[in-house]
């Protein structure tokens, strides 16, 4: 039964013996992409002492004269129309040639509606808020003023993606652009990985009994991101579990005893699917996150060489997450019982 929605609640084996709650195929959190620039159609316009350069592997570029006055452009133009209130919080990967103070407006765009960002040298998420602002006009695009002066030089800025979210999200990882690793190192347990924006996900194949993917030099507060969700793909052919370590500053890892494993819960049928693990009872989620790893299946099953796909790893504020009713998770869980009895 392909993409089922089911929910759970499991118990760690860690040894705090807290527990976890386990969501597969959720309502998306991220529920807007505003526009990640992977089709090639560069949809940039409204330009102020700005101009286009173009669209190509999986970002849009935009250049700006030295010594521009007031530089802004305006993406994606025209939009379909957003509200605020439903999508309060939005995220924008980019970057320049040289960093420095940016802007964003919703459009049609209001000085007290303005949202400030750092843009860096390299490709970075940040998270803003259009609730900090409020109150906010519904819009139909942003406007970005990546430089609020200009500067002395001409300047080129890329912009990998721009997401809309119901609650506040860090995208730890989207693989949104041609050869994108978003801070993710893997070891020798994994072989042929491949990020592109044509599938906008990292693909790859085990090559040994324990194949990692980790990301470092973290710095993030879980008592308001206490939920982590990933969408990922399995071979059909695997067996092997799926587990996830962490670290944090208070209990530092990754370790064992710090870990989610996932094996019966998991749908193998080479489709991707979503899911979302509620830490909020896991006393060793505390503190700042600084590490977070993935063991994409493992042992014997793995070093037979199993291929997987991964399209995101983010962690939400799970505590704003709408809970469904009892009735509905009754439901729900009767229909991963019986999915499980048919699969016997």
């Amino acid at each position: 039964m392909k993409n089922t929605l089911s929910t759970l609640t499991l118990f760690a084996t860690a040894a705090t013996g807290f527990g976890f709650t386990l969501t597969v195929d959720p309502a998306a959190a991220t529920t807007r992409i505003f526009d990640n620039y992977n089709d090639g159609a560069d949809t940039s316009g409204g330009f102020n002492n700005m101009s286009a350069g173009g669209e190509a592997g999986g970002y849009v570029t935009v250049n700006m004269p030295a010594g521009a006055a007031d530089p802004q452009w305006q993406s994606p133009t025209p939009g379909t129309p957003f509200s605020s209130a439903t999508h309060p919080y939005f995220r924008i990967n980019s970057r320049g040639s040289v960093g420095g103070g940016s802007q964003v407006f919703p459009l049609p765009a209001a000085g007290p509606t303005v949202v400030p960002y750092g843009i860096g040298t390299a490709f970075s998420e940040v998270q803003l808020s259009f609730s900090a602002n409020a109150p906010l006009p519904n819009g139909s695009g942003l406007r970005i003023d990546p430089l609020g002066g200009g500067g002395g030089a001409p300047t080129v800025f890329d912009y990998d993606y721009i997401m809309l979210d119901t609650v506040r999200t860090i995208g730890l990882a989207e693989f949104d652009h041609d050869g994108a690793m978003d801070g993710w190192t893997m070891n020798a347990g994994i072989s042929g990985a491949t990020t592109t924006a044509a599938s906008s996900s990292f693909t790859a194949t085990t090559a040994g009994v324990d194949p990692i993917l980790q990301r470092s030099g973290l710095s993030i507060d879980t008592n308001v991101f206490d939920t982590i969700e990933v969408r990922i793909a399995f071979d059909p052919a695997s067996t092997s579990r799926f587990e996830i370590f962490w670290g944090t500053n208070t209990f530092p890892g990754p370790a064992g005893g710090q870990s989610v494993v996932l094996t019966n819960e998991l749908i193998r049928d080479g489709g991707l699917h979503t899911y979302r693990i509620d830490m909020s009872d896991e006393a060793a989620w505390d503190g700042n996150l600084n590490i977070l790893r993935l063991d994409p299946l493992a042992d014997g099953d793995a070093a037979a060489g199993r291929s997987f796909e991964i399209a995101h790893i983010r962690l939400l504020e799970g505590a704003a997450i709408p809970e469904p009713s009892a009735a509905l998770l009754a439901a729900l869980g009767a229909a991963l019982a019986l999915r499980r009895h048919r699969g016997r």
